[in-house]
């Protein structure tokens, strides 16, 4: 019936049009909601990052990271998963496999690794180059349906030794009755050297 103004919106607002020609403020919504993030302490072994889980809401979860350590050749970051009362769960019942990938000036090979009853996944190597950081991402699902067992699917890339880089692709089970709450990245030997960087990000049913 004639011209009118909005008010002022709130912060994170768009204009919405509706189908019958309306216009209205309304929140900002995305399939893709960054959970947490935050860097690595280079005076620890391990990274605990809990509280955010809620399969209700959301049905995968995606942990992006970077950070090194430059204990020794040959030295994994591991992951275990942590339950309600911060507890690491490191009995016997991880099972994963994964296929790495190696590349050096002389060629390249591919080996296979597996976990059968384990008390954690292997995720990446660490390599010994302070310069050369590991990076990897880790989606995680069926955190806290009790119907189902956590599981996961991992790829990272990092340095092995002083010659070679290598490729990780696998994926993981812990198959006891859990529903877990957060989980925890760590290094097989020695403290992270490098800040770092991490990322946990939730994908809505």
């Amino acid at each position: 019936s004639g011209l009118q103004r909005l008010a002022k919106p709130a912060s994170d607002m768009y204009l919405k049009n509706t189908s019958a020609g309306a216009v209205s403020w309304a929140s900002l919504s995305s399939d893709c909601v960054k959970l947490a993030n935050g860097t690595f302490n280079t005076s620890a072994s391990q990274l605990d990052i809990d509280g955010y889980f809620n399969d209700s809401t959301y049905a995968y979860y995606k942990f992006i990271f970077s950070t090194q350590s430059t204990g020794a050749s040959g030295n994994t970051i591991r992951f275990r998963w942590r339950n309600s009362s911060g507890s690491a769960l490191s009995d016997g019942a991880y099972y994963y496999t994964a296929d790495i990938a190696y590349g050096n000036s002389g060629g390249s090979s591919v080996s296979a690794t597996r976990g059968w009853g384990h008390d954690h996944v292997a995720i990446s190597h660490f390599g010994n180059d302070n310069n050369e950081r590991t990076t990897g991402e880790i989606t995680m699902a069926n955190a806290t349906d009790s119907n189902s067992r956590p599981t996961g699917i991992y790829h990272s890339f990092a340095k092995d030794g002083s010659s070679q880089f290598a490729t990780w692709k696998g994926g993981f089970m812990y198959t006891n009755a859990a529903t877990v709450n957060g989980f925890r990245l760590y290094s097989d030997h020695g403290n992270f050297t490098q800040t770092g960087h991490w990322a946990l990000y939730g994908f809505k049913k």
